[in-house]
């Protein structure tokens, strides 16, 4: 879990990534017509800053073009504001991510091992930005509409710094339901993830994003 290529510790993936996370979500407000770019812009920025929770069962695609390998995982996510989420990777290994706002856990179940660190930096720019960061979307990214394509109303974040490690992220609506998230690493991964069973702003137990450690685990770093 220490290597950087792996998705799931950048994310978190939304992920999250988010992620990563990057960070994923069902929002309270229709999308508005297509006339207007800055209008649609400051729409969907209005609708994910208006996210406080958010929990989803996903379905995640790792693709990497240059070695033409797939990787897909399965699992569930619970987010709130701020910088408060929880990944479990069911399938096809298991694997938990947790963040309680001020430190990040990864626990990898099979290796019997957790790693820790602190989250004092916060999210900056990354896709987990876009569901559970407090700091302003447009100064973080170049927002674009893409328009409608397979049925959904597509978006692409660009960050404005170039240090970090995601160059793209696009989010596809369907109706008022964020769908899709698809994002373009720096290592030239490709990450596709699909949510369902989406609930938005519906409360989250505090237990959520505490990780308890079982007893002959191993812990590496500090939070």
């Amino acid at each position: 879990m220490g290597n950087d290529r792996n998705p799931r510790f950048r994310l978190p993936r939304c992920g999250f990534r988010m992620a990563g996370i990057v960070l994923g979500v069902c929002l309270c407000m229709p999308l508005p017509a297509w006339a207007s770019a800055q209008g649609s812009r400051s729409s969907v920025v209005a609708r994910l800053d208006g996210i406080t929770t958010f929990t989803a069962r996903f379905s995640e695609t790792v693709s990497d073009p240059a070695l033409k390998t797939h990787r897909h995982h399965r699992g569930r996510v619970w987010i709130e504001r701020p910088n408060r989420f929880r990944w479990v990777y069911k399938t096809p290994t298991a694997e938990t991510i947790v963040s309680n706002g001020r430190a990040l856990w990864v626990y990898d179940i099979a290796l019997e091992q957790v790693t820790v660190r602190p989250l004092s930096r916060g999210l900056g720019s990354t896709p987990a930005m876009l569901l559970a960061g407090t700091r302003s979307l447009t100064r973080l990214f170049v927002i674009r509409k893409l328009g409608l394509t397979g049925g959904l109303a597509w978006y692409r974040f660009t960050p404005r710094s170039h240090h970090g490690t995601f160059r793209r992220v696009e989010i596809g609506f369907q109706g008022r339901i964020l769908r899709v998230m698809r994002l373009w690493d720096r290592l030239g991964e490709e990450t596709e993830i699909r949510f369902s069973h989406v609930r938005v702003n519906a409360p989250i137990r505090p237990r959520r994003f505490r990780l308890r450690v079982p007893s002959g685990v191993a812990v590496i770093g500090h939070p």
